[in-house]
């Protein structure tokens, strides 16, 4: 399972409820199930574009049984699947998938319980 982490990227309450039934989850069955969370970074960090690939690289090199950073190759393709979502493709939608430094690169951390 890949979910968000306890602040939600945004804070918004769905994503942080999602990590939260997701942690009950592997509470509840800790044996059949392994899960990881999307990390989420400060403000300076998640609008700082493909800047932020080195250091989220080096801050999963530190602990790699942990933690992975995946490198999105083509982020034209980012731009284009939202682009398909004709009421979410608005101004500030187009914004942040520009500078959101999560088009570029993303941080998975497992979640232990």
């Amino acid at each position: 399972i890949i979910t968000f982490d306890g602040y939600g990227v945004s804070g918004h309450c769905n994503h942080c409820d999602v990590h939260y039934g997701v942690r009950r989850l592997l509470q509840e069955n800790p044996q059949s199930l392994q899960a990881w969370e999307l990390v989420s970074t400060n403000i300076f960090r998640k609008y700082s574009g493909p800047i932020d690939i080195w250091l989220s690289m080096l801050l999963a090199i530190k602990d790699t049984d942990r933690m992975h950073c995946l490198l999105n190759e083509q982020p034209k393709k980012s731009f284009h699947a939202m682009s398909e979502h004709s009421s979410q493709w608005v101004w500030f939608r187009k914004l942040f998938v520009s500078f959101s430094s999560y088009t570029y690169v993303n941080t998975l951390r497992k979640i232990n319980v």
